[in-house]
């Protein structure tokens, strides 16, 4: 059976950066960027509500997510960018089996703190691609690269959910990470990767305060 990549729906499981006024232009750009592949692109209800909304409400943004997985219509879930909370994700997401419920065979892509979604959906049993999310990526890349093609992971899942000699396994093991094993993936474990994560991330904010040190 062959899965042809045609609609996306983009969320914000962490930052809500790309709803603030001020990146409009660059959500434009890659919305541009996307639609020249042919793609039809919707951002999922809660994904473009802004910093603080998004900050506010985990449980939006899981509903978002569930909802995107149980869309027959969709076929990619593409992240709108990083951040440093989507730990705040769990209880809505797996206290009652939620995403296990509604976790349907569509390509998932993001990185950086999306790697705790992709442990998240390991965890119930989907294969996922670690690749680009939708504003640094998709957006802000095309804003420096004009119309260059230089969109690799995107270039590859999109050729080869497109291409019609490919076998569907092969797809998804040609270009995944390394499985983690199960019984890694706890609740603890994602806490603490994430902990990490964020410590990491105001470090860096510190270190950007002081461009001398």
């Amino acid at each position: 059976m062959k899965r042809k990549i045609q609609n996306v729906a983009i969320v914000s499981l962490s930052s809500g950066i790309a709803g603030e006024p001020s990146v409009q232009f660059e959500v434009d750009i890659g919305l541009r960027r996307l639609r020249e592949y042919g793609l039809n692109v919707r951002f999922m209800p809660h994904a473009m509500k802004g910093i603080d909304y998004v900050k506010a409400h985990p449980e939006k943004r899981a509903e978002d997510l569930l909802a995107a997985f149980r869309d027959p219509d969709i076929d990619m879930i593409l992240c709108a960018s990083g951040g440093d909370d989507t730990y705040r994700l769990l209880p809505a997401l797996f206290d009652h089996g939620e995403l296990a419920e509604a976790v349907t065979d569509k390509v998932f892509l993001g990185f950086s703190d999306t790697t705790i979604n992709h442990l998240m959906l390991h965890k119930v049993g989907l294969r996922t691609f670690y690749g680009q999310a939708f504003l640094p990526d998709i957006c802000e890349i095309a804003l420096a690269a004009g119309r260059t093609r230089n969109f690799v992971i995107l270039d590859i899942l999109l050729h080869f959910f497109v291409a019609p000699s490919i076998n569907r396994a092969f797809q998804f093991d040609s270009v995944l990470l390394c499985p983690i094993l199960d019984d890694l993936i706890r609740t603890e474990t994602l806490m603490a990767f994430a902990a990490v994560h964020q410590r990491i991330g105001k470090s860096a904010d510190m270190a950007g305060c002081f461009p001398g040190s």
